[in-house]
């Protein structure tokens, strides 16, 4: 696409790394927020990075006027995010705040500014949140997480609303068990390998690609009339259970 702009935030994650490459692949000039330093991905001529906190809100809300817009199609990806692995009775206030700060307050505040200025200078635009499989069903011990998860899929369809008369569309998708250095521990132990595997109702391992797949085709003109919704990339983990 010709002056096209993507901003993904967790830009240097398993998924938002793959996002930001198919980006990169589709034509995108790439804006990408992580709370890291890249030294990698910087070196790419259409890809500026930028270092910011989410959980720094007062800083969060004034990242989207910052970056200039496209003139044929902008995106903004809400991919960052942040997890707890507790029981409820051990989930502080403290890490509950953290979780939905970064998970659901965030994603609120630059969407927000993300609509209202490309409604302003009346541009196209779309929204994609990535969500979660933990934003369909329910999940133990991460009841931070799965809250927000569910709570960013609710966002998405009120940003739909908002916004989809302006011709903003917004949408989410929900990764279930995805291979990433976050994850890769899973894969070295064959009790939660088993659970994972009983889950999924393909026989290989779901890819960042995958996500970056789904992506890629909600920003562009085949899902124009898309709009509010969530697509599962799962491999079927949302689909049902074996009995």
């Amino acid at each position: 696409m010709a002056d096209a702009v993507a901003i993904v935030t967790g830009s240097l994650g398993g998924i938002g790394a793959a996002i930001v490459q198919r980006f990169l692949r589709d034509g995108f000039s790439v804006f990408g927020i992580d709370s890291r330093d890249d030294t990698n991905t910087s070196s790419e001529r259409a890809y500026t990075h930028i270092t910011s906190n989410l959980g720094d809100l007062g800083r969060t809300a004034k990242l989207i006027p910052q970056i200039p817009l496209g003139s044929e199609q902008n995106v903004l990806v809400n991919c960052a995010g942040i997890r707890e692995i507790c029981g409820i009775s051990e989930l502080s206030l403290a890490l509950w705040t953290e979780v939905m700060t970064v998970n659901v307050t965030a994603p609120f505040l630059l969407s927000r500014e993300f609509g209202l200025r490309v409604r302003a200078d009346r541009r196209c635009g779309t929204i994609v949140n990535i969500a979660s499989a933990s934003g369909v069903l329910g999940e133990p011990q991460r009841t931070a997480y799965v809250t927000s998860k569910h709570a960013l899929i609710g966002l998405t369809k009120e940003l739909a609303i908002e916004f989809g008369e302006s011709g903003i569309t917004a949408n989410s998708v929900a990764p279930g068990v995805i291979r990433t250095p976050l994850t890769e521990q899973y894969y070295s132990d064959e009790n939660v390998l088993s659970k994972i595997n009983a889950g999924q109702f393909v026989t290989r391992d779901g890819a960042p690609v995958d996500v970056a797949g789904a992506v890629s085709f909600l920003a562009g003109p085949d899902a124009r009339f898309i709009n509010g919704a969530t697509i599962c990339v799962d491999g079927g983990w949302t689909a049902g259970k074996r009995l």
